[in-house]
Order: structure tokens, then C-alpha cells, then sequence
């Protein structure tokens, strides 16, 4: 456990984390603060957050973590987060005990890290960065231990799919919502190809007259050139057979008029 001489004793029992045991559910506050006065009803309702799943509060969250996160902040972004109250000023002083220079512009110095390289140490040993798709943690019972092959195969085909779904939201040029983007690919696993292939298939209906145009909106997608025989002919052999179909059906009222 870290060190924390040299600060008053409320602060130094804030931000040491002790975990509280569970079976006390009023060790939440565990601060030697003003909230140690906090009537019973209020004690009972931040010990019922933990069962009745409601969102967490700052009061609870281990103070490494609001640490780090003060950490990754500007100085000027400390100051401001640090005056919002009585706690956050504690974590204030503890990342910035000196003073701080109040002429620096809110926006100087600021490092726009991504969140993945942020949690790269809390991803545990089940999980391993993506290579193809850098900014995903990929499971390695799924996507093996590297990307390389036969096992990183895997990881190959899901960039495919990341990249078919940024290129089907480019498709559309007006700024409108695009009725036939790919769904995001993201937790669905090898399912995501048969989502795919019911899009182009919704875009093909729409295109009952000429296929050509639906042709050259989908042929340089990975997904429509995957499988044994690819999408292409799959598709147009359903063409096929849904058009009679189709308009055996527009012609329901016709039939049971002249009772055919």
C-alpha cells in the first residue's frame, strides 16, 4: 500500500482504498469525514447501491482509479474537477500538492491517449491486444495467443468486418441515414455474416428491376466475396426464386376475386 505521510488524517484515510467487507454494508463509508454523521436512512441507501445495481458514485470507487484518472488530467483540468468539492480537492492536492500556475490556457498540454492503451493493465491474462484491430482486446480462446496463422485467422476476418462496416457507413453520401449499413460487428462472432448477407439482401429488393447497381455497391466488400462460391451468386439464385414470389403475392386480392 502506498504511502500517503504528510497530509491530513481525513485525507490520508480517503485516499489509502481499504475494500469493505460485505457482509457490512455500512463500511461503504468508510471515509473519517463529515459523511460519518450521514443519518442511518442515508447509510442504508448507499449500502442497497450495491444490490439493487444502480449506477456507481464517486464515494465508492477505489481512489486508485480516481487517482489515475486525476493523473491523465491537464492541470488546469485538476483545478477545475478539484473545486467541485471538499473530496475531489483532496485528490487534487494529493497528484498536485504544490501550487499551480492558473495563467495556463485550459487547453495547453493536453494528451488525447486512447482509452485501450489506458486499461492495457487491467485486461487480465485472458485477453491480449488485437494486431489488425489494435484498439480491441480480443479473447485468446477465440482469437488464439498472436495473430499469427492458423490461429490469428480469426482476428484477420473480424478487421474484414470492422472495415466492411465503416465502408458501408461511407456508402452513403447525402448525410442521411443509410437504411442498408452492415451492423457493427462488434461481441457477434461469426453470426455477423448472415446479418450481413439479410442487409444486401433488403438492398436487393430494392433494386428488383436491375441488379447492376446493387452489384457495384456491394462487390468490393469483403463479406460479399466470402464463402465457398461467395455472396454473389447466393444471392442472385434468391433473386430468383423471391421475385415469382414477390409477385404471386402483389396479386393476392386479383386471385381471390376471380377465385384462382
Amino acid at each position: 500500500m502506498r504511502s500517503f505521510e504528510g497530509y491530513g488524517e481525513d485525507t490520508a484515510k480517503y485516499l489509502q482504498y481499504e475494500p469493505a467487507n460485505e457482509e457490512d454494508g455500512t463500511q461503504l463509508l468508510d471515509m473519517k469525514s463529515d459523511l460519518k454523521e450521514s443519518s442511518s436512512a442515508q447509510r442504508a441507501s448507499l449500502a442497497s447501491f450495491r444490490n439493487e445495481d444502480l449506477p456507481c458514485i464517486i464515494n465508492k470507487m477505489p481512489a486508485e482509479i480516481i487517482i489515475t484518472i486525476v493523473r491523465e488530467l491537464t492541470p488546469c483540468m485538476r483545478v477545475c474537477l478539484g473545486v467541485t468539492c471538499k473530496f475531489m480537492y483532496q485528490y487534487f492536492k494529493y497528484v498536485n500538492p504544490k501550487l499551480v500556475d492558473l495563467s495556463e490556457k485550459a487547453g495547453s498540454g493536453f494528451q488525447n491517449k486512447p482509452l485501450h492503451m489506458l486499461l492495457n493493465t487491467w485486461i487480465g491474462p485472458q485477453y491480449r491486444h488485437g494486431v489488425f484491430i489494435p484498439h480491441h482486446f480480443l479473447l485468446k480462446s477465440v482469437y488464439g495467443q498472436s495473430y499469427k496463422l492458423p490461429a490469428g485467422e480469426k482476428e484477420f476476418d473480424l478487421a474484414k468486418r470492422y472495415i466492411d462496416h465503416l465502408e458501408s457507413i461511407k456508402q452513403d453520401k447525402t448525410g442521411s441515414i443509410y437504411p442498408f449499413v452492415l451492423p457493427n460487428p462488434c461481441n457477434k462472432g461469426d453470426s455477423w455474416n448472415e446479418e450481413a448477407l439479410e442487409v444486401m439482401r433488403e438492398d436487393l429488393k430494392s433494386r428488383i428491376h436491375d441488379v447492376n447497381p446493387w452489384f457495384h455497391c456491394w462487390f468490393h466488400f469483403h463479406v460479399f466475396c466470402s464463402g465457398k462460391h461467395g455472396y454473389y451468386e447466393h444471392l442472385l439464385e434468391w433473386r430468383r426464386a423471391w421475385i415469382p414470389e414477390m409477385v404471386w403475392s402483389n396479386y393476392s386480392e386479383w386471385r381471390e376475386m376471380i377465385g384462382f
